[in-house]
């Protein structure tokens, strides 16, 4: 049942479809029990809707005892996880990211999207339990924020509960240092920080690494006046925080200067390292090392494999699952087909250091990118990126994933963000007869806040004939795998009652399209969920 409380309702209406375990995943049967029986919550999957977002709805749910009939009346309250939001980030590059593990959401701050540099907040939940489906919602912090700007850096301080960003380009240069304290709302707090200690010079297109055990950042490179090697460290144990020169800039024995670097702290040596960059002249594929102890740089020559290609501005993060440094993208230059697409990982060990490099299979990879960023969400084992220019030099606002629960190898995907139905052309769809369902596929979509530009999606929407509604096809943070795109077929398997997808395209224009021929499976199971699976096909493909 509903309650209302503001506004004048015209048209609510609520229908329970399904209901699953805990995990938002698992289906339960009507008349079924949960896993014990006892405890395990129950978590019903409802449709509810209003006239209008002036409505304020409260749900109740009857609950009685086994083997009594309801009565009609609900009396509990529900504990209600809403997808209502139908925004997201505009399109950006040059932005920060961070994971925040007390809420298990990625935050996304800040940015550049070629015309205008942002700061705003976002985040995007990655909590199974609060909110099934991952789901972009714009913050709004209290306090005087940062003024705009892109290629800052940013990390989240796991003891304090927030987040601290600095540095970067405004319209010049910076080295102001800001907190958004989390610990009394969810929205946060903006303030300034006031560090003690000699602050680093002013600079952008950094790098940072964290040990959060000691509560230590290093700040690494950069450009401002000049190209940094230098190495400055960041106690953030007290509020406002103290800056040491760890390494100074030009010492002997050091990396080239350079901007754009990938680093990591390898919490279990002691060290950061780093990795490719931009010295002015070249793009880089060396790999360091900088151990805290000792202060002193090493490069790593001798590694198991071949490093990475010569790259700036990529993606960087630490696989703790694994103790791995992954690397995704980047650039050796500024044409569509210097945009690298490959990924890859450095195991780490004092002795045995290992590169393996990943070439995804032409027709079936994401898009490369560069001036994205991303952050290890550590509960799902997955790399989440958002935002760049990919190697159509188109911007980009989808969110790729790589899958790091596979210690000897990674693999690239999407999230299938299916927040709402937005208007779109070029979707896939076909029918199902034995379910009376019919499916839409990705196309290229309207946004709600920016009615300029559009983008691709891979959403994967259902509608039901019978009842006269739709829904998400696929559901949790799990549900990755299909790249956005446009212009795919799919059809409808009548022998093996599945659908089948296949192709499409993303891109800008017909210079820099990006062609796919990966063949998917999409097909319900027993109480009607669909599941997505990509086809291993044999023979030559299209």
């Amino acid at each position: 049942s509903l309650t209302e409380h503001t506004g004048t309702c015209y048209g609510t209406f609520a229908l329970v479809p399904q209901q699953f375990e805990a995990n938002h995943t698992t289906k339960i049967a009507t008349g079924a029990t949960t896993n014990d029986g006892v405890t395990t919550k129950l978590n019903l999957d409802a449709l509810i809707g209003a006239w209008d977002n002036a409505d304020q709805l409260t749900a109740k749910v009857e609950v009685d005892p086994v083997a009594t009939s309801f009565s009609g009346t609900a009396s509990n309250n529900a504990n209600i996880a809403l997808q209502v939001d139908p925004d997201s980030p505009y399109i950006r590059r040059s932005h920060s990211t961070v994971y925040d593990p007390t809420r298990k959401r990625m935050l996304l701050f800040g940015g550049y999207n070629g015309t205008s540099n942002f700061n705003d907040v976002w985040e995007l939940t990655l909590d199974d339990i609060a909110s099934p489906t991952p789901q972009w919602r714009q913050l709004a912090p209290t306090g005087t924020p940062p003024t705009a700007r892109r290629t800052q850096v940013a990390f989240f301080d796991n003891t304090n509960n927030r987040m601290i960003v600095g540095f970067g380009f405004t319209t010049a240069d910076n080295n102001d240092m800001y907190e958004l304290d989390f610990s009394s709302s969810r929205d946060g707090v903006w303030a300034t920080l006031s560090p003690t200690g000699t602050v680093p010079v002013a600079r952008s297109q950094s790098s940072i690494c964290v040990d959060q055990a000691n509560q230590k950042a290093y700040l690494v490179c950069g450009w401002g006046a000049a190209r940094y090697n230098d190495i400055q460290e960041f106690d953030f144990s007290t509020n406002n925080g103290a800056w040491t020169e760890k390494k100074a800039d030009g010492a002997v024995g050091s990396p080239s200067k350079r901007n754009d670097t990938a680093c990591i702290f390898d919490a279990t040596n002691g060290r950061i390292v780093m990795f490719g960059g931009y010295d002015g002249t070249n793009r880089k594929n060396d790999t360091w090392t900088f151990t805290i102890a000792t202060t002193t740089f090493l490069e790593i020559t001798s590694t198991v494999g071949t490093a990475p290609s010569t790259r700036e501005l990529m993606f960087c993060a630490l696989d703790t699952t694994n103790n791995r440094m992954v690397i995704f993208g980047g650039r050796n230059g500024t044409a569509a087909g210097d945009v690298r697409t490959d990924y890859a990982y450095l195991s780490l060990g004092l002795a045995t250091e290992a590169w393996s490099v990943i070439t995804p299979t032409s027709g079936e990879t994401p898009y490369g990118a560069w001036t994205n960023a991303g952050c290890y969400d550590p509960n799902h084992k997955l790399f989440l990126c958002m935002g760049g220019f990919d190697n159509s030099l188109e911007h980009q606002r989808s969110v790729l994933a790589i899958d790091c629960s596979n210690s000897g190898t990674l693999s690239m995907k999407e999230v299938i963000l299916n927040q709402y139905l937005r208007g779109r052309d070029a979707m896939a769809y076909a029918s199902n007869p034995d379910l009376n369902e019919s499916l839409a596929v990705g196309g290229y979509a309207r946004v709600i806040t920016d009615l300029v530009n559009g983008n691709h999606t891979n959403e994967m929407w259902i509608y039901n004939h019978t009842d006269g509604y739709w829904r998400p096809a696929l559901r949790g943070v799990a549900a990755i795998g299909y790249v956005n795109r446009e212009g795919a077929v799919a059809i409808y398997d009548t022998n093996r009652n599945r659908f089948i997808i296949w192709g499409g395209l993303a891109g800008n224009n017909t210079s820099n399209n990006t062609y796919f021929n990966d063949t998917w499976e999409l097909k319900a199971d027993a109480n009607g969920e669909y599941q997505l699976t990509k086809l291993a096909t044999t023979g030559t493909k299209p």
